[in-house]
């Protein structure tokens, strides 16, 4: 049998977030996953593990209301179109208020990348918002032209996966 990462994802969140039958199918499966990783042995149970926490955690934080170091996410929309995944979040960061309009992309070989640009001045203030809700600082480009791109990996996607008003869109948007 072959599982992807998004699958065992899904699962975890299933048999802790789902309704009725479904949530103690999913369960009834990740048990006899368990099972299967602790005979492999430690390594694959380490991974087992992780995936199955990430899972989990997936819409377990509220994104609007959050308020932590100097940041407070005051509003968040999604929109689909294509095969993008746009996020606008309206947030105070230190001080400031200010909307950012995050697309989220696939490149050719399917790594998803999120991805918004800002005026110089504004780009510290970005930076700190993207740790702030993915633990994870992003990349960041200067360009001549005085804006700053802000650039996240898969890591970052999946960081944000554990907010409530962001799972179910990021999935959907996932598995296109």
């Amino acid at each position: 049998m072959y599982l992807l990462v998004e699958g065992v994802r899904r699962l975890a969140w299933l048999s802790r977030h789902g309704e009725g039958e479904q949530r103690r199918r999913a369960a009834e499966f990740l048990k006899f996953l368990e099972e299967k990783a602790r005979a492999k042995g430690g390594e694959v149970l380490r991974k087992l593990e992780a995936l199955l926490e990430e899972g989990r955690s997936r819409g377990a934080l509220r994104l609007v209301g959050l308020e932590r170091d100097g940041v407070k996410v005051l509003d968040v929309k999604t929109e689909e179109e294509d095969d993008k995944l746009y996020v606008t979040l309206r947030a105070e960061v230190d001080g400031a208020v200010g909307e950012y309009r995050v697309t989220f992309t696939r490149e050719k070989d399917g790594t998803r990348r999120l991805q918004f640009y800002v005026k110089s001045g504004a780009a510290a203030r970005a930076v700190k918002l993207i740790e702030v809700l993915t633990g994870e600082k992003p990349q960041v480009t200067e360009r001549p032209d005085g804006w700053t791109r802000i650039r996240g990996s898969d890591k970052h996607i999946e960081a944000l996966a554990r907010y409530e008003e962001l799972r179910e869109a990021i999935e959907r948007w996932s598995n296109q």
